[in-house]
Order: structure tokens, then C-alpha cells, then sequence
């Protein structure tokens, strides 16, 4: 019994001891432990303790995973891009769960005084044959789950489940080359893509510019939304515009939030080769109704390798940093924490270029921001005009705090450029990509769970 509780109890009582504090998706019991107690009647106390610290290590990276909203397919799918992370960063992190787990790993060994052997007693291969048991029932509770919800990346067993399954179920799933599900998104009110379904000849009559804002989740206080919004929705924006906001539902990162945004669809993240096979996506469906249509992202286009597929979806040409600072006037700021780029307020100077009106076409502009991803740089929310002390559920000098502040600096700066005489009509459609990630519980239980705002200004 001491063995049981050290080897299975232990580290399912840590995570649940760490999930109201911490945002951790863990099942109720993760059977991987059972697996190690029954093993270590073989083995030696050395490769016990090896084989308890790589199952603490593949549940704390699996639990954590839901944290920037990926599922177990897209972070192995995408573990090649930590190297374009602030590495410092990765790296404290890393060090700090490694000696955490280390602790752990020794602490087990050391209390269940498990010395091993060569041939397992009765008593030993009673609890193997128990966790044989547990392990066949929880992976087909993984893959009933997994059924049942097959678009919702953040999808895992409540009760019983091995992290060990998981990850082998989708690694054979990439290896097979299994084709991804896609579904429509669910969208209320008007929208782009349903003017555009309405009416398939007929172009509309002004620019469009479609901003995907990063981290721009829905605060559940309305009125204090309703302050982050506010320079897309006053008085003086609708003079010129007919203003239109709501809500949308989200599931997934960035990368679905995209996925959502211009083809109007949720699924898996997209990669080259499945770009090529959806259904005509904004970029497209402009194109072909004669826009010219650009892209522009402050990060590296060999992140999740944009550069590849967005001009799968139509894009013309594509701006991100690398092309930015070569065809800039002047070295262009750059800005960020974990993700470094350049800043989003850099951006707006070549927007109202290409929404000059002597241009010979008209222009479908995608802006993927990218200043307010967290860890929420503080500097770029000093100059912001929202003071939190007017709201009521963002306290001061805290991180949702400072997020607010800079989405509410980049709400101000894009109805700037929509009042602008100098630029020719157009629509401006701005919508969030996902709730914040804050790994804080508190923080995360500010925002929405399953809905972003969006607010779409069509010139009168």
C-alpha cells in the first residue's frame, strides 16, 4: 500500500493539489504511475526512478499543453518552433520542472524503498496485472473522447487516461498521414464570407482589412469589455461606419483562430499541404473577384511555416518580419516577450499605404497582430489611455491588466486608421484569435471559455 500511494497516488494528488491554482488539464487518475508500480518489481531502484521521472515529465508537458490552447497532435506536430522562442525563457522553465520532477523521482524511490530484482513475487505481479487492467480500459476511454469531440483540440478522458497513449495515438495518426476534420464556424451576424456566399459574382464596393488580434478574449464583466472595445464602437467611428460586434466561438490556438478568421472553418491547424485542399478561403474568394489580397504578421514567416501555406489560401504577397525590415524606410521597432517581433503599431504607416485610393485595386489586407501575446509585455501597455482602476474585474499592475491596456492601445490605433480621410472606403473587420492563455487560474477565469468579441465596420 505504501508502494501504491507513493508510485500512483502521489503524483495524481500533486496535479490535483496544482489544477484550482494552475491551468492543468489532467484526468482523475493518469495510469501511466500504475504502470511504473507494477514494473518496478523488475527493475533496478535507478531505472525505477528514471522511468517515474519520464512519465512526471510526459504528464506535466501534456497537461500543460491546453495552456496556449494546442492539443497533443499540434504540440508534436510543432515542438520544432521552441527553438524561435525566447530560448532564456524556455530554458528557466525547463530547468526549474526538470528539478521539480527530479525531486519527486527520488522522494518515490527513496520512500517506497524499492530496491527491485530480477523475478517478480506474486505480490508484484498482482498490481501488474491491475495496471494492465486500468490501461486497457482508459486508452479506449481516450478514444471514445476523442470521437466524440473531434474538432475540440483542448478534448481529453476526465476519469482515466494515459498520457503514454496520447501521445503514441497521434504521432501513428501524423505518421498515417490521417486527413484532418474541418467543420463551419459558428459565427453570429453578418460576416464577410457570408456577403461573399450571397451574392458570388459581385465584389464589394471598398477595401477590406481583416485584423486577427492576439489574446483578444472576452471579458465576462460586459461593461469592462465594453471600455476594452470602446474605440471601435463610439460615436465618432459610427458617422462613418455602420457598426456591427459580437461574438464568436473559438476552440484552439492561433493557428485555428486564423483558420476560423479566413476560410471560416475550425479544425486542426493548418499546414501546407491541407491549405491546398480546403474550400476557397477570404484571400481566394477576393481574389477571384479582382482584389489584390496581402498578408502581414510582425513574426518570422518560418514560424509554423506561414510563409508555405498562407499563399496557399490566395495571399498575393505576404509581409512578415524578415520582409518587413528589408523593404522598410526606417529599422522598424521590435517588441514581445516569449515571441519576439516587430512591434503592431509599426504596421499601421504601410496599412494606410495600401489603402491609399489612387491604388489600381482593391485590396484585401490580413493583419495577424502579435504585440499582446503573453507573457504580456509591460512596456507596451504604459501609453495605453484605459485606466483599470474604472473597472471592476481588472485589478491594477496585474497581467490581465496590462493586456487590456495594449488591446486597448491597438482597438484606438486601428479606428485611428479607419477614420482617416486619406484612405479609400473600406471595411474593417476585427476579431480575436482565442481567450487569453494565462497559465494562472484566476487570471483565465476572467475571460470567456468558448467565445472572442469581433467588431466589423462596413463604410456607409
Amino acid at each position: 500500500m505504501r508502494r501504491l500511494a507513493v508510485f500512483a497516488l502521489l503524483p495524481n494528488a500533486v496535479f490535483a493539489v496544482l489544477s484550482p491554482f494552475v491551468f492543468l488539464q489532467h484526468p482523475l487518475v493518469n495510469v501511466d504511475y500504475l504502470v511504473v508500480w507494477a514494473l518496478a518489481g523488475w527493475l533496478s531502484g535507478a531505472a525505477t526512478g528514471l522511468l517515474y521521472g519520464f512519465c512526471l515529465l510526459l504528464d506535466a508537458l501534456v497537461s500543460a499543453e491546453g495552456i496556449y490552447e494546442f492539443s497533443t497532435a499540434d504540440a508534436l506536430a510543432n515542438a520544432q518552433y521552441l527553438a524561435q522562442l525566447d530560448l532564456g525563457r524556455v530554458l528557466a522553465v525547463a530547468g526549474l520542472l526538470l528539478a521539480c520532477i527530479a525531486g519527486l523521482a527520488l522522494l518515490a524511490v527513496h520512500v517506497a524503498g524499492w530496491r527491485g530484482g530480477a523475478r517478480a513475487p506474486r505480490h508484484v505481479r498482482i498490481p501488474a496485472a491491475i495496471a494492465a487492467a486500468l490501461l486497457t480500459v482508459a486508452t479506449p476511454l481516450s478514444l471514445l473522447e476523442l470521437w466524440r469531440h473531434p474538432l475540440d483540440p483542448g478534448t481529453e478522458p476526465r476519469f482515466a487516461g494515459s498520457r503514454a497513449v496520447e501521445v503514441v495515438e497521434s504521432a501513428a495518426a501524423a505518421a498515417l498521414g490521417t486527413r484532418p476534420v474541418y467543420a463551419g464556424a459558428e459565427w453570429r451576424g453578418r460576416t464577410l464570407l457570408r456577403d461573399l456566399a450571397a451574392v458570388p459574382a459581385k465584389a464589394p464596393p471598398y477595401n477590406v482589412v481583416l485584423v486577427l488580434v492576439e489574446s483578444d478574449g472576452l471579458l465576462r464583466n460586459e461593461r469592462d469589455e465594453a471600455r476594452v472595445l470602446a474605440p471601435l464602437t463610439g460615436k465618432e467611428v459610427a458617422r462613418r461606419y455602420k457598426v456591427a460586434s459580437g461574438v464568436q466561438r473559438f476552440s484552439g490556438s492561433t493557428l485555428a483562430g486564423e483558420l476560423r478568421a479566413l476560410c471560416g472553418l475550425r479544425g486542426p491547424a493548418v499546414d501546407a499541404e491541407t491549405a491546398r485542399a480546403l474550400p476557397p478561403c477570404l484571400p481566394k474568394l477576393l481574389a477571384r473577384r479582382g482584389f489584390e489580397t496581402l498578408s502581414f504578421h510582425g513574426n518570422s514567416g518560418r514560424f509554423f511555416d506561414r510563409e508555405r501555406w498562407y499563399p496557399q489560401l490566395g495571399f498575393d504577397l505576404t509581409y512578415f518580419a524578415e520582409q518587413m525590415q528589408i523593404t522598410a524606410r526606417r529599422p522598424l521597432a521590435e517588441c514581445g516577450t516569449l515571441i519576439h517581433g516587430i512591434c503592431d503599431l509599426e504596421f499601421l504607416g504601410t496599412l494606410r499605404r495600401e489603402l491609399a485610393p489612387a491604388a489600381p485595386k482593391q485590396k484585401f489586407l490580413y493583419w495577424l497582430t502579435l504585440s499582446s501575446h503573453l507573457p504580456v509585455d509591460e512596456v507596451l501597455a504604459r501609453d495605453s489611455t484605459l485606466d483599470c482602476e474604472e473597472t471592476a474585474s481588472l485589478p491594477p499592475d496585474s497581467p490581465p491588466c496590462g493586456l487590456a491596456r495594449i488591446l486597448h492601445t491597438v482597438h484606438r490605433r486601428i479606428a485611428a486608421l479607419a477614420l482617416d480621410p486619406a484612405i479609400a472606403p473600406t471595411r474593417f473587420i476585427v476579431v480575436g484569435d482565442h481567450a487569453p492563455v494565462f497559465p494562472v487560474r484566476a487570471d483565465r477565469d476572467l475571460y470567456d471559455e468558448a467565445r472572442v468579441p469581433f467588431v466589423d465596420l462596413v463604410p456607409l
